[in-house]
């Protein structure tokens, strides 16, 4: 079973700028838009899990993978690595310190378990597409129109395990817990 831990963003308070977006980007960068049903954060991408150790992931992940009270800010878009080869369209996810606790407690977890973690530093954004092309010019002014741009919070949120499927037609997410 292919894993990873997340949280899906309110999709309700998103999907129509998520639509204005796409709009406004289509003549400046060429690539695969996330589909609004998997508009998703991720903590840890743990991959393949042999099914025999699902349930200890299960039962070792149970504290954390829970409803938060707590705000989340969607502010600004991005891109990853960097301007200069942008590969990932993003929105940073602001919070106060508890994303990076979230994320090193699950690592703590993966890392009992004998699982593989990413040592890389914690960045909590919003993917929104996978980059292939763009045109400079365009792509940077939309940036700057965006890069202050407030698409909202999230008044609470839930961080959860997840089932990814890849398809010919892209991935299926289905949560576990």
């Amino acid at each position: 079973m292919r894993l990873f831990t997340g949280t899906y963003i309110n999709r309700e308070n998103f999907q129509y700028i998520y639509d204005d977006i796409k709009e406004d980007f289509q003549a400046a960068s060429f690539g695969k838009w996330v589909e609004k049903e998997n508009l998703h954060f991720t903590y840890h991408f743990i991959g393949d899990v042999p099914d025999d150790k699902v349930e200890e992931l299960r039962a070792g992940l149970a504290d954390i993978t829970v409803e938060y009270s707590s705000s989340l800010e969607l502010k600004g878009i991005g891109v990853f690595p960097n301007l200069r080869r942008p590969r990932i369209l993003h929105i940073p996810i602001l919070s106060n310190n508890l994303l990076q606790k979230i994320y090193k407690d699950i690592g703590s977890v993966l890392d009992s378990l004998g699982f593989e973690i990413d040592k890389k530093k914690y960045q909590p954004h919003l993917t929104l597409q996978r980059i292939k092309d763009y045109n400079k010019e365009k792509f940077r002014n939309l940036l700057n129109k965006y890069k202050d741009y407030d698409f909202g919070k999230m008044n609470s949120f839930k961080v959860s395990l997840i089932e990814s499927k890849l398809t010919s037609r892209g991935p299926v997410y289905k949560v576990l817990q």
